[in-house]
């Protein structure tokens, strides 16, 4: 769950660098008011904590990165039929 709220955050602070880089507008700042304003400072470090945690993350997965759960552990909580045996 942590890692969806995470990679949310990410996306959204990557699209405030695009803003910035394309059309020189802070979406935060004008938003908030200003880049000086407590809430913009906040949002700001909350998405430089997303980005180191995602990082890391991703480091210490070894670049395996999955948001959802792989399919054979969706597998395993499947009920599993017993065979019935040939006498």
């Amino acid at each position: 769950m942590f890692n969806y709220v995470a990679f949310f955050v990410l996306c959204f602070g990557a699209l405030n660098w695009l803003s910035i880089g394309a059309f020189q507008f802070d979406l935060i700042a004008g938003i908030f008011g200003s880049q000086a304003n407590f809430i913009s400072r906040f949002l700001y470090v909350i998405v430089g904590l997303a980005g180191l945690y995602m990082l890391l993350y991703c480091l210490f997965k070894k670049g395996n990165f999955k948001l959802s759960k792989p399919k054979e552990e969706n597998e395993k909580q499947k009920p599993v039929k017993a065979k019935a045996s040939k006498q």
